[in-house]
């Protein structure tokens, strides 16, 4: 691209009404070229400069001031830092602008977005890159459409090495730009296009507000409300009737007086400004000095309030409510945002893009994914740990006052909330007013067992497992559940946790008090250490639970529980609880048709984590009994007399052995026999085989009849590297890495010197307290 004719750009955009610039090549590369709407783009400025074509101008009919930069980074790293340089001290000398940068950058953030290469990623590159990108305090899009930018034409490596990255003010000027990966033709490069996208995805439901509570009016609104509301009927049904009725005239209120208030505060700046204008030239009468007065008050109530509503929506906890950041509080919601949206979706095959069709598709899932599947066998001769008389006495006694009380506080004020809007701020802040409605409700669960219709409903939410999802698959579902089934799953759990050490094995270390996540990692690097000091031959099984907690089937988990000694009332309110349930998938924030679950424990219900060990303990027995019958041969210390068999943290579990093919042959029959009764399928082809002290060859044997994954050491379990030496920094890369991606995450600019304190001390520092909870960092860390 040594020259280019008008003809050619003109024939490229497909009319007449166009400009161009463009940078020559040197040689067969680095050739640049800038097409722009001359109707909607006017450009005051070109500049050229090495791997760089930049633009002056002014965007629009509102002329608003751009810079677009078209790049095409060098493959060299020691030029790719020159470059970064320079467009690093082009942006910062004009910060306030708005900045698109787009093109090819020969460069990666991560090691996920490179694919299928035998080329060495290179971790400096990566750094630097990435700190280009958090100085300059760009954003970078999510991908859509596409994972990767890039691929070899008749090979298999792929990378995302195209993007676009835009400044915050760019976004707050055009606050929809979305990322989309075009399909490629001839050329090694997918086309990147960046547009607005306003598709309508459907309302979105109603939720209270923490800082109602700060309005005037707003106490006395409420309670007057409440106790006008008269509804006939069964304790739980006049409540959720009772909280849907106060949601609706909420809605009316929050109109009145929470809603718009920007624009209520431009209208009291504007009168105020007048006002001063006025006495500036004039002076002003009394009255007149009465309502400055009043304005600027109005101005400072009306921005507290909406701090307030910035600061919940962007759920930085770690920040206070009250701090003055609306910015930095509207950034970390567009982050969000951007981050979960899902504007396309891969299905049977297809790209799905149309809002109806993505519905569609994420509701037939998740439907097919909790419906039951079918008759299980039932556990046999298994020996469960039972609870005694007194611990079922204790399950099922009366529901206090306390007890109720002690659940709601336990719940956190301002967590989303499920489908009825209600926030368990909004209960405690009027907990004397409607205690008695709750305590009624407990009352009659108690006594008949019965969850009535629309009072067990959730919310599943979507959060993305990797970075550009394209899969529902690449979805984790969690669940926004209404605040009246969540204070009786809350006492229940609060009771079911003081029993549950009764009827669970030592093996499993999660949600019990007195044992810790670390007990299984120490236990696990202990028998590594020791069996590559003694030359023992052992292996480890880290297996892989397919959508573990949306598996379990319910008859199995009652059948365990009457096994355990559960008394019958306990049971039937446990059936009640999971039976009655109703899920609605938030699609972008608009909710789906609703739909039953048939199998599955939700997560974001207090119960589920302590349901989800007494299924589990079904593994532990089948796993013991092996051992017993000398069907497997655990690991021994020297000296020592337990034998480990298995670990169990929920669904991380590890299982550890001596070589051996019936060891391995029993692993995968207990575990399909597992799968037949719970319904908690393991994913064979995503667990880890890891040998110690074993030859290559028969761990590789070993994999196949397995169907699974050759592991090396160090690899993960539950968060931590077993058998690493803390001594390299290697090991502590990915701590690094963390504190790098939440720093790059933050705009610093927006935050007060105040603010930046608290992030080192709550946020950043609390990243590496788990690896410093099991190792010693060496100094270069």
């Amino acid at each position: 691209m040594e020259l280019i004719e008008r003809s050619q750009c003109m024939w490229l955009w497909g009319n007449s009404d166009c400009n161009f610039a463009f940078k020559p090549s040197e040689g067969r590369s680095g050739g640049l070229l800038t097409i722009w709407n001359s109707s909607i783009l006017s450009v005051h400025r070109t500049i050229i400069r090495d791997h760089v074509l930049w633009l002056e101008g002014e965007w629009g009919e509102e002329k608003k001031k751009v810079n677009i930069v078209n790049v095409y980074a060098p493959c060299e790293a020691r030029r790719k830092r020159v470059l970064w340089a320079d467009l690093k001290e082009m942006i910062l000398t004009q910060r306030e602008d708005n900045w698109c940068l787009l093109g090819d950058f020969n460069a990666i953030r991560d090691e996920t977005e490179r694919k299928g290469s035998s080329e060495v990623i290179r971790r400096e590159e990566i750094i630097d890159f990435d700190d280009f990108i958090s100085e300059t305090e760009l954003i970078d899009l999510p991908l859509h459409g596409r994972r990767f930018t890039w691929s070899r034409i008749g090979g298999s490596a792929m990378s995302r090495i195209d993007r676009f990255l835009f400044s915050e003010s760019w976004n707050n000027e055009w606050p929809n730009c979305k990322q989309w990966c075009l399909d490629k033709a001839l050329s090694d490069h997918c086309p990147i296009m960046l547009c607005e996208d306003r598709k309508n995805w459907g309302p979105k439901p109603f939720r209270m507000l923490s800082c109602w509570k700060d309005t005037e009016g707003y106490h006395n609104f409420v309670r007057e409300q409440w106790r006008d509301i008269k509804v006939e009927g069964w304790g739980m049904f006049v409540l959720k009737e009772k909280l849907k009725m106060i949601k609706e005239r909420l809605k009316v209120w929050h109109k009145n007086h929470t809603q718009n208030l920007g624009g209520k505060i431009k209208e009291a700046k504007k009168h105020l400004n007048r006002l001063e204008l006025k006495e500036e030239s004039a002076g002003l009468s009394e009255e007149e000095l009465f309502t400055k007065r009043q304005k600027s008050e109005q101005i400072f109530k009306l921005s507290n309030l909406n701090c307030s509503i910035q600061w919940q929506k962007s759920r930085a906890r770690w920040l206070k409510e009250g701090d003055a950041n609306t910015k930095y509080f509207h950034g970390c919601i567009n982050k969000r945002r951007r981050e979960n949206e899902i504007l396309s979706l891969e299905w049977n095959g297809r790209m799905l893009r149309e809002v109806d069709e993505i519905k569609k598709a994420i509701v037939d899932h998740f439907q097919n994914h909790f419906s039951a599947r079918g008759v299980r066998p039932v556990p046999g001769n298994m020996s469960f740990k039972r609870v005694n008389d007194i611990e079922n006495e204790e399950l099922v006694k009366e529901f206090s006052e306390a007890e109720i009380r002690r659940a709601v506080w336990d719940c956190e004020s301002t967590k989303s909330p499920g489908p009825d809007g209600v926030n368990f701020g909004f209960i405690k802040e009027f907990w004397e007013d409607i205690k008695d409605d709750f305590i009624r409700v407990m009352a009659e669960f108690h006594s008949n067992g019965r969850i009535v219709k629309g009072a067990n409903c959730s919310f599943i939410v979507l959060i993305p497992k990797k970075k550009s999802p394209v899969k529902v698959t690449d979805f984790r579902p969690i669940c926004l559940i209404g605040c009246i089934y969540k204070v009786i799953s809350k006492v229940l759990a609060n009771r079911l946790k003081k029993v549950i050490s009764s009827v669970v094995s030592e093996t499993q270390s999660a949600f019990i008090s007195g044992r810790q996540i670390l007990d299984g990692i120490l236990i696990a690097n202990e028998i590594v250490d020791e069996a590559k000091r003694k030359k023992k031959e052992a292996f480890m099984f880290k297996v892989d639970f397919e959508k573990a907690f949306d598996s379990v089937d319910w008859n199995f988990l009652d059948i365990v529980m009457q096994k355990m000694g559960f008394h019958e009332k306990w049971r039937s309110w446990i059936t009640e609880c999971l039976k009655t349930n109703s899920i609605s998938v938030l699609v972008n924030g608009s909710p789906s048709k609703e739909f039953e679950m048939g199998r599955g424990l939700r997560q974001g219900d207090p119960l589920s984590p302590f349901l989800f060990l007494i299924a589990a303990e079904g593994f532990n027995l089948l796993m013991k009994k092996a051992v017993d019958l000398g069907n497997f041969s655990g690991y021994k210390f020297d000296g020592g007399d337990e034998c480990f068999s298995h670990l169990q943290y929920a669904d991380d579990t590890l299982i550890i052995g001596r070589k051996g093919w019936g060891n391995i042959r029993i692993i995968k029959a207990i575990l399909l026999l597992f799968e037949l009764m719970s319904g908690l399928k393991v994913n064979f082809h995503k667990s880890l085989l890891i040998g110690i002290n074993i030859h290559q060859i028969w761990i590789e044997e070993a994999a196949k009849i397995l169907n699974c994954k050759v592991g090396s050491f160090p690899f993960k379990y539950l968060g931590l590297p077993i058998g690493a030496n803390p001594r390299r920094i290697a090991t502590w890369q990915p701590v690094i890495d963390a504190v790098r991606f939440r720093l790059s995450g933050w705009k610093h600019s927006q935050l007060s010197i105040g603010g930046r304190v608290v992030i080192l001390k709550s946020v950043l520092s609390a990243i590496p307290v788990y690896y410093l909870s099991f190792f010693k960092a060496p100094s270069g860390v």
